[in-house]
């Protein structure tokens, strides 16, 4: 019997159970590279917030009342802080955002070390650039004494304008206010909200609820409402975010698993880091990670089982005598995998797989171009699907030596014409063996004529000899009469 054969094949428990280390490995190997894209990623947010602030006390510069001399002073400090800033986002683009997936711990491991490098030289960047924060400060102290000559700065608020410098400059500012007994607690609780705003693990909830504080902090006129700004908004701020800190390792840990295994199942986009407001809000996201992480092990390793299985098919093929021709993805699902194996002068064996083990084998035609089977190519590819009888089992043999067992026989077929079929080789990326030729050369045709000389000859010979024989016969029977 042997019309198209579909069977479920599976990798036998013990490889199964070393591929399931082998891709654990892997997949670890690769989450270290993913951890390295998520902090890079991380620190791209910070870069724009710092961004964002030199350019706005830039403009506030621009615009207040300060000589052209101290102005050019703290425009070029500005500046360097700008090309500081720049040389960690150069550094920042040489990590890149996505990488695919290495298929071996060797692979991943080389892979993680390059990136690593590249975020060292990041990190190193970024280090550069805060290690200067007080110089920087320190040359901003005109700008900030000029701010409290105006209630207004280029159209904004002096505590909007103030809520953009950085805190110690604005402790300046404060300590010449009118409430002298207040500049220090104000800028105690600056500092204070200003922390939460550089932090990079606070939501940008967190963050806008520091800055509108700064804004009060500034306004308030008494002890009692910097006490409210104290306990209702900064200290609670800081109470959550000390109970999310020590969690955020292990969601990151967790999302680097998740992005390593989504870049196995082919998907190459990476998810980034999230912020939270709670405790609750993180832990309901990590329980949410777990669980896709759990279903992306599970796709990964089917995966890999199929990969494995396919290295047989090749393997056993090949030791069996039938050469692999062309490949293709099966139409617009990448994810059924066909191949074509020569049988014959002019028909193969194509081996269609798919993602869940299932394994169909049938002879068929091969040409160049789309073509339906004539009454003759179907009685052709009948006897050749009548030849095929014996093998198939030779090659579920094969495939039981190398590990991998057929689990389900599915479908097994008669021979018959119906099952006769074509299949377009361009379409794998080949094109059809070309048929035997029966046209003799001009050398074969001089063997040809050679032998049929000699053949010619010998009869001749033959016929000689006989009737040199019977000659022979005739006069001994006439001596004798």
């Amino acid at each position: 019997m042997s019309g198209p054969k579909l069977s479920a094949f599976e990798l036998e428990e013990r490889r199964k159970k070393e591929l399931e280390r082998k891709q654990r490995e892997i997949a670890a190997e690769n989450a270290k590279s993913m951890h390295c894209i998520q902090e890079a990623q991380r620190l791209l947010k910070t870069l724009d917030r710092e961004r964002g602030c030199l350019l706005q006390q830039q403009r506030m510069l621009e615009s207040s009342m300060l000589s052209n001399g101290e102005k050019q002073s703290i425009r070029t400090a500005i500046e360097r802080r700008l090309n500081m800033l720049n040389d960690v986002e150069r550094a920042r683009k040489l990590v890149p955002t996505t990488v695919g997936y290495s298929e071996t711990p060797e692979a991943a491991r080389a892979q993680y070390s390059t990136i690593s490098e590249k975020l060292g030289k990041c990190r190193s960047a970024n280090e550069r650039y805060t290690g200067t924060r007080g110089n920087y400060e320190a040359a901003l102290a005109p700008l900030a004494q000029k701010l409290c000559d105006s209630v207004r700065v280029n159209g904004f608020p002096l505590e909007q304008a103030l809520s953009e410098l950085p805190p110690r400059v604005v402790t300046q500012v404060l300590e010449r206010e009118e409430q002298a007994d207040l500049s220090e607690e104000k800028a105690e609780l600056i500092a204070k909200a200003q922390k939460i705003i550089d932090n990079v693990n606070a939501s940008e909830t967190f963050r806008e609820e520091a800055r509108n504080a700064i804004v009060r902090i500034d306004c308030a006129a008494d002890k009692r409402e910097l006490h409210s700004v104290r306990s209702l908004i900064l200290d609670e701020i800081e109470r959550k975010l000390e109970k999310i800190e020590p969690l955020l390792e292990g969601y990151h840990e967790l999302l680097s698993r998740k992005n390593a295994l989504a870049a196995a199942c082919g998907n190459g986009e990476i998810e980034l880091p999230g912020s939270f407001d709670s405790k609750e809000a993180l832990q309901n996201t990590m329980q949410q990670l777990r669980a896709e992480i759990e279903a992306e092990e599970q796709k990964a390793l089917r995966k890999a089982e199929q990969r494995e299985i396919a290295m047989a098919i090749d393997l056993a093929m090949k030791e069996l005598g039938y050469p692999l021709l062309g490949a293709k993805n099966g139409g617009s699902d990448s994810h059924v995998k066909m191949k074509i194996f020569q049988f014959d002068e002019q028909t193969g064996l194509e081996v269609r797989q798919d993602v869940i083990g299932q394994i169909r084998i049938r002879v068929v035609g091969m040409a160049n171009e789309e073509k339906k089977p004539t009454e003759k190519d179907a009685d052709l590819l009948l006897t050749e699907q009548q030849k095929f009888c014996g093998e198939y089992d030779k090659i579920v043999k094969k495939l039981q030596e190398k590990g991998v067992r057929r689990s389900k026989e599915i479908c097994r077929m008669e021979p018959d014409t119906r099952h006769a079929a074509y299949v377009n080789m361009v379409d794998y990326g080949t094109t059809a063996p070309a048929k035997p030729s029966t046209t003799a050369t001009p050398a074969q045709l001089h063997v040809e004529a050679k032998k049929e000389t000699q053949k010619q000859q010998r009869r001749s010979t033959k016929k000689v000899n006989k009737q040199e024989k019977y000659q022979k016969v005739s006069k001994q029977e006439r001596s004798a009469q």
